[in-house]
């Protein structure tokens, strides 16, 4: 069966109402595991506020298919003690003010209890109001490390780039014997903190960065940067942009003859990368947070099926494996409310989640809570090699 990503009109300028988690037949005041008759509710719910549109749509949207097929096999396997889980999206554009507006649709006209999201900015813009209205805001997917810091409703469901891109910096070097290293990152959330982490790693192993230069989103000329950063002769180069920048920049570089190793992260596992940047794109080093196929066979039938119904991979396919993994994340949250009858809302959501300490999860395995907020995954190091995304090696992270 085919999924159908239905998108609702946004609500603007609604009040927010500090209501936590939409169990269908429950009354205003709070949501309950039970109906006031003693009944099971009939639905429980969650928002789903993801860039549908705009320059982030080809990530935004997949994930969001994740997500819903994620619910489909939830439900089919019985839902959550019975009752069906549904997802209510909303588009934020990859856009602080559109992410505030739907956030606020969600919350106060949809009474959602649990929301989820992406993008750094976007999370850091919906925190504050998750953390007055007490709304469990789950981040998959955005890499700024200071989502951690952001208050104790927001809480990461994915590893910061205090992770994964210091891996990688220390495997460039390290591993790799790379002495010099160029970065060129987007001059935004998602990719200053995380160029600030592999400046400051690769310097700390001992290599030196010889050129550091930044760029505006959704600019597609990089030829001021990548001057710089061939005349400085790196051994390296890393990438730190957005779907739509990485492969000109890819393209750009090796059109102005810079021979270096190319490195980057998650983004970079995406098809319309292969397209648009073609040959230039081979050798490249990314990072993944995602295991492989040959390690969980759940993985493999999950990429069939997008084949089947999409007749393509996800574009950026671990971070779809997340947003499929987040239904059975908020359900093992749900039932650990539910073995001690305790009202499901955003408080005892947060409390329930600290006692668990861990949940194992169809796709992406084990995820471990830390209590700085932070969460523990092994980082995979792969390569684009024939047009392929090939696994090179695995970095267990303590």
């Amino acid at each position: 069966m085919k999924l159908v990503i239905k998108k609702s009109k946004l609500a603007i300028g609604v009040l927010i109402v500090p209501l936590i988690l939409s169990a269908c037949g429950t009354s205003s005041s709070g949501t309950s595991t039970q109906t006031p008759n003693g009944s099971k509710p009939s639905g429980y719910e969650f928002g789903l506020v993801m860039p549908m549109t705009g320059s982030s749509a080809t990530f935004g949207n997949d994930q969001v298919k994740g997500a819903l097929m994620g619910i489909e096999d939830l439900n089919k396997e019985g839902g959550i003690g019975g009752v069906p889980l549904k997802a209510i999206t909303e588009d934020s554009q990859a856009d602080p003010k559109r992410a505030i507006t739907a956030y606020q649709k969600v919350v106060s006209l949809d009474k959602v209890s649990f929301l989820v999201t992406a993008w750094s900015s976007v999370v850091k813009a919906i925190a504050p109001m998750a953390e007055q209205d007490k709304v469990l805001t789950f981040s998959i997917g955005a890499n700024d490390p200071k989502i951690k810091e952001l208050g104790k409703f927001t809480r990461t469901a994915y590893p910061l780039a205090d992770v994964d891109i210091k891996a990688l910096a220390e495997y460039t070097h390290n591993t790799l014997g790379k002495k010099t290293a160029a970065i060129i990152y987007i001059a935004n959330d998602t990719g200053k903190f995380a160029a600030e982490i592999y400046k400051k790693t690769f310097e700390a192993a001992g290599g030196k960065v010889v050129a550091y230069e930044s760029h505006e989103p959704d600019k597609l000329e990089f030829a001021a940067q990548l001057s710089k950063i061939k005349q400085a002769h790196p051994d390296v180069v890393h990438i730190q942009s957005l779907v739509g920048e990485t492969p000109e920049i890819i393209l750009q570089a090796r059109e102005m003859g810079i021979n270096a190793l190319l490195t980057s992260y998650s983004a970079a596992e995406n098809s319309e990368l292969l397209k648009k940047a073609g040959k230039a794109a081979e050798g490249l080093i990314y990072t993944s947070l995602a295991p492989e196929p040959e390690t969980n066979p759940k993985i493999q039938q999950y990429l069939d099926r997008w084949q089947k119904e999409e007749g393509r991979a996800p574009n950026g396919a671990p971070y779809t494996e997340y947003l499929y993994d987040t239904p059975y994340l908020i359900k093992a949250i749900i039932e650990q409310l539910n073995k001690t009858g305790k009202e499901v809302n955003g408080v005892n959501a947060l409390a329930a989640l600290n006692e668990l300490g861990s949940v194992d999860l169809p796709l992406t395995g084990k995820i471990i809570f830390n209590k700085d907020g932070s969460v523990s995954k092994p980082v995979y190091i792969k390569k684009i090699q024939d047009g392929q995304f090939k696994l090179v090696d695995t970095i267990k992270v303590k």
